[in-house]
């Protein structure tokens, strides 16, 4: 079968869960503290449902009609800027969604590479707290964060529309799809005293310099998509004086963050039970 090679290096990408993380909000820039940063890779669980169309036949004729579009199981796996780490800085602008795509009763497993992460953000009330955090918030405690999310095909609705790879039953599908997202969530923001007890005291104390971090760990999402996918067969009828060369889909998405899984290939293993996209690794992550 045919591999889709989603990146290269994901099979090294995983969390060292003794090191300091790296993972917090910034710019893909240049550092004052350079020296390559641990970016994990960040894995949701999403589960999604909606409505497309299906191609139907009824007494030799045939049509096209709406149908539930449904993800029982799914993983967006978030990927880190590889020249952004190496200059010490975690930043995510892609993301690889596998999904079990099950649409009326026709069912398949899903791969799509490069998905733009054109926004991933968080702010609210405690936001001027976690920035200035060895101030602001003391050792061992936390606050918590809001966040949006919104996610797109790479040139979306533009034609050509962005390449996915299908697998029904053993066979591998190429078809083109587009879609946009948005979502809504929430972060926590904890502060850990690396180097002694849980403290009491703020990090920036003589006694804490130095020995303190954040962790920036997402929560839940919930929102929306919408896309169109390549033409079914099928006559229809359109009052908008061209029809289009596209058959239309959306509805509504969660993703929930999954500490556990660190690995493509320990996503890939949650949704289908083994990896189908790229090669598989021995570490996977779980």
């Amino acid at each position: 079968m045919k591999k889709l090679m989603i990146v290269a290096a994901a099979a090294a990408m995983t969390v060292v869960a003794k090191a300091a993380p790296s993972f917090e909000p910034v710019d893909c820039q240049d550092t004052d503290e350079p020296g390559e940063a641990e970016c994990p890779l960040m894995v949701f669980k999403v589960t999604a449902s909606g409505k497309t169309v299906q191609e139907a036949t009824k007494k030799d004729y045939d049509y096209k009609t709406v149908k539930t579009l449904k993800v029982t199981k799914g993983a967006l796996v978030f990927k880190y800027d590889e020249e952004c780490a190496e200059a010490g800085l975690c930043c995510y602008p892609a993301a690889d969604l596998y999904a079990n795509v099950k649409v009326g009763s026709k069912t398949a497993k899903l791969a799509v590479a490069d998905v733009v992460v054109a926004k991933w953000s968080v702010f609210g009330q405690n936001i001027g707290k976690a920035l200035a955090y060895r101030t602001q918030i003391k050792a061992g405690k936390s606050v918590k964060l809001e966040s949006d999310l919104f996610l797109q095909t790479e040139g979306a609705f533009d034609e050509p529309a962005t390449e996915v790879v299908y697998v029904v039953g053993e066979d591998e599908v190429e078809d083109t799809i587009d879609f946009a997202a948005s979502a809504f969530g929430g972060f926590t923001v904890k502060v850990v005293n690396s180097k002694t007890k849980i403290s009491s005291g703020y990090c920036d104390v003589e006694t804490n310099e130095g020995a303190c971090y954040a962790t920036w760990t997402p929560g839940t999402y919930n929102g929306w998509f919408v896309g169109q996918r390549e033409l079914l067969g099928g006559d229809s009828a359109c009052f908008n004086c061209e029809c289009g060369t596209y058959d239309v889909f959306g509805g509504t998405f969660k993703a929930v963050y999954d500490s556990k899984k660190t690995t493509d290939e320990a996503a890939q293993k949650y949704v289908f039970g083994k990896v189908l996209f790229g090669d598989e690794d021995e570490d996977d992550g779980e």
